[in-house]
């Protein structure tokens, strides 16, 4: 993810695309919240978009309770516990939808803070 200034400020991919279904990871992010927020935006439209996929998933390590909690009051669904390079992790999965509530929610955040950063 580069920001305006052409700066990284982030990653965030999709993989392990199997029939109709993604993984979403690698989010790292030291940029501006606003960044963060237009990134996971235009993630989800190009999941939508351009590889229709109908489910993305989330294999998030036990002990990051930061980002079990992001995924959490996103909305993702937990499905069950899963090993990944021999430590336990939590895999949830959701349903894609162009128009979803965290959609709507992210969208507003972004118009709230880049009017924050114009004033």
């Amino acid at each position: 993810i580069l920001n305006r200034a052409g700066d990284r400020v982030g990653l965030i991919g999709i993989y392990d695309i199997h029939d109709d279904i993604g993984e979403i990871g690698r989010l790292v992010s030291v940029g501006e919240p606003v960044e963060t927020y237009e990134a996971q935006l235009l993630l989800n439209d190009f999941i939508n978009d351009v590889l229709k996929l109908k489910k993305v998933c989330y294999v998030i390590y036990s002990d990051n309770k930061k980002h079990v909690s992001d995924i959490k009051k996103s909305g993702g669904n937990f499905v069950g516990m899963v090993t990944r390079g021999g430590r336990e992790a939590l895999y949830f999965e959701d349903d894609v939808v162009a128009d979803s509530d965290f959609n709507r929610k992210v969208r507003r955040m972004i118009d709230k803070l880049a009017k924050r950063n114009n004033d």
